[in-house]
């Protein structure tokens, strides 16, 4: 099993790296692999994650920043006197 596994892992491989990951059409959502210590298996599918990750949107924040007053932060200089 393992010689025949090992046989097959370059191109299991090549063929996951020229993947895209996500559910939609084409993407990728799930892989797995046994022996994944003899090679760069989880590697290639951290980069997936990646190309995942960085091709998604970025949306805008629109929550307003917490301010040192409205948590009544301490600066280490000052002795218990909220900024």
């Amino acid at each position: 099993m393992r010689t025949l596994t090992l046989r097959a892992l370059s191109l299991l491989l090549r063929w996951a790296s020229e993947q895209q990951p996500g559910g939609g059409a084409g993407g990728l959502n799930v892989l797995c692999c046994d022996f994944v210590d003899v090679s760069h298996f989880c590697s290639l599918v951290i980069r997936l994650n990646y190309k995942k990750v960085l091709a998604a949107p970025r949306g805008v924040c629109t929550v307003p920043r917490a301010t040192a007053e409205s948590i009544g932060c301490c600066h280490s200089n000052q002795t218990g006197h909220p900024t």
